[in-house]
């Protein structure tokens, strides 16, 4: 504290710049991930992306039914940011994506993790664009000044394929039939 300074003394700042944009791997839930970025617009002069906090990630909620998560998740935390600020956020996928998902709180006042669609969103072949508010919807952070958000591009799951009742009964008429012509051969060796 230089409050009750009696003697000289010398003071040493340390000026760390704002990060603004944040790039990295994505981590899908099978295959190779590949190149990805974030960068936001607003929030104020000090906001900046926390990057011991921030990352591409493999899915971290389990996504909505009958959807999955094929190029993983973005989880961000903006941190000095003016309270009650709204951040424009752009994120930059390796393949392009048609929905894409916020998983949070949906509505000031829940108080269930849900997916939902982020305010604002745009996309564009392989780029989502949002808003979020401090304090909002949408921010996973219940402290001022700070966001937290996980975020992730959707897409319908692919479906199991299954046979029907017919598709066993007729599976089962020819093993039946195959296994009757190998019995039948080994009868006449």
């Amino acid at each position: 504290s230089l409050s009750s300074v009696q003697a000289p003394a010398s003071v040493v700042a340390r000026f760390e710049p704002v990060v603004t944009h944040h790039a990295g791997t994505t981590v899908p839930a099978s295959g190779t991930g590949g190149a990805a970025s974030a960068s936001f617009t607003g929030g104020g002069a000090a906001c900046g992306f926390d990057l011991s906090s921030t990352a591409f990630a493999g899915a971290g909620a389990a996504p909505p039914p009958g959807k999955m998560l094929p190029q993983g998740m973005f989880g961000f935390r903006l941190i000095g940011c003016d309270v009650g600020s709204t951040v424009t956020m752009s994120v930059v996928w390796p393949q392009p994506i048609a929905e894409y998902g916020k998983y949070g709180l949906a509505a000031v006042g829940d108080t269930t993790d849900t997916w939902f669609t982020p305010p604002g969103l745009g996309i564009a072949g392989n780029t989502a664009t949002f808003t979020i508010t401090d304090g909002g919807v949408g921010d996973s952070d219940a402290a001022g000044g700070v966001i937290a958000d996980p975020t992730g591009p959707l897409a319908p799951a692919l479906p199991v394929p299954t046979l029907g009742e017919w598709g066993l009964l007729l599976m089962a008429a020819l093993m039946g039939a195959l296994g009757l012509r190998r019995l039948r051969r080994t009868q006449t060796a």
